[in-house]
């Protein structure tokens, strides 16, 4: 399903609630973070994996990728590995470098099975530490992409293979999976004993009039009624499990976002300290989608939820989830003042 949503040149979307003439930019909470977006340079200088399951169209740069943070004001940002890049972290561990731990975090992945055999490094934990001293929180693991379905049995095997490796350093197990698997993952995280975080809504598969825009006729979802939503809700509830309210249009192509919003209502009032916001920039195999519309949805779903839960999904559940201990310097000031101000925020 795509989106016929192309891109904007910014957020300058008005509101039509709460009498604001603000841009969209200027009414997200300061200091808020995207929790999901990829770098993808030149393949000469970062070549694909052999086993990438797409060619992106074109490099979504580093550079790319700041100018986008201007547009939307939201200039802390998380690195995901993406897939066509396999285990090799190069590219994101380059631009952590280039960001530094102040306003970036990075979320790696990695074979648990050879992670200790990493060039220049002695063991899993000198591998571990280092990328935690440039910023790394996390690893990923894609369960969508992979031609073979795991049974519960072989899922709760590969968690916890990861989370024994990570959890000393804090670090938090993402998932890529879909959510008809929720009901066997409600069963395995209780017993990780390290944070858990569901890309993209959890991947559920909606109704097929999802794939085109909402008509009168058509009866709301009931959220409940999506297979692995109810053991989503319980994941939530029992505090552990977060999820990133992120992707729309790789879930419906309904540009009003009626069943998206439907599903995020539920997450909100189950578990508003454990969502995170993110663009899923740059949007791979739907470039050029224009996010400010969900943006300006997710704003008015908060409005709804509460008035500290537009604070919880841009900002304080996003720092509580990628251990970050203070406001980024990069979006309190520029320029001169910036540098004079750096020293005073340390990496946890």
């Amino acid at each position: 399903m795509g989106s016929n949503l192309r891109q904007s040149n910014n957020l300058k979307h008005r509101s039509t609630k709460g009498g604001s003439d603000a841009p969209l930019s200027q009414r997200l909470p300061a200091n808020s973070w995207d929790s999901h977006i990829h770098v993808v340079e030149e393949p000469s200088r970062y070549p694909l994996s052999t086993t990438a399951n797409y060619q992106p169209s074109k490099p979504h740069t580093l550079s790319d990728a700041l100018a986008f943070t201007r547009t939307t004001g939201i200039h802390n940002v998380v690195l995901i590995q993406p897939s066509i890049y396999g285990y090799d972290n190069s590219c994101l561990l380059d631009s952590l470098r280039q960001l530094g731990p102040r306003r970036a975090r990075g979320v790696v992945c990695f074979d648990a099975a050879t992670i200790d055999e990493e060039p220049g490094h002695r063991g899993s934990d000198s591998v571990l530490s280092t990328w935690h001293q440039l910023g790394v929180r996390g690893v990923r693991l894609n369960l969508v992409s992979v031609p073979q379905e795991l049974d519960a049995g072989e899922l709760a095997r590969m968690l916890h293979e990861y989370a024994d490796l990570i959890r000393d350093y804090g670090w938090v197990l993402e998932l890529y999976i879909r959510m008809e698997t929720m009901p066997d993952l409600a069963t395995i995280v209780p017993s990780l004993g390290v944070k858990v975080c569901l890309d993209h809504i959890a991947n559920p598969k909606l109704p097929p009039r999802s794939s085109s825009p909402s008509s009168p006729s058509s009866s709301p979802l009931n959220p409940y009624d999506l297979v692995g939503f109810p053991a989503l809700i319980s994941l939530l509830e029992k505090g552990s499990t977060y999820v990133k309210i992120s992707g729309p249009y790789r879930l419906s192509a309904d540009p009003q976002f009626h069943d998206v919003g439907a599903m995020v209502r539920e997450l909100m009032r189950a578990g508003r300290e454990r969502l995170v916001f993110a663009t899923d920039w740059p949007h791979t195999r739907f470039e050029g989608v224009d996010i400010a519309p969900f943006t300006e949805a997710c704003l008015g779903w908060c409005a709804e939820a509460g008035p500290d839960m537009a604070e919880r999904l841009f900002r304080r559940n996003a720092e509580e989830l990628w251990d970050v201990t203070a406001p980024s310097v990069q979006s309190m000031c520029s320029g001169d003042a910036l540098t004079a101000r750096a020293d005073r925020y340390e990496l946890r």
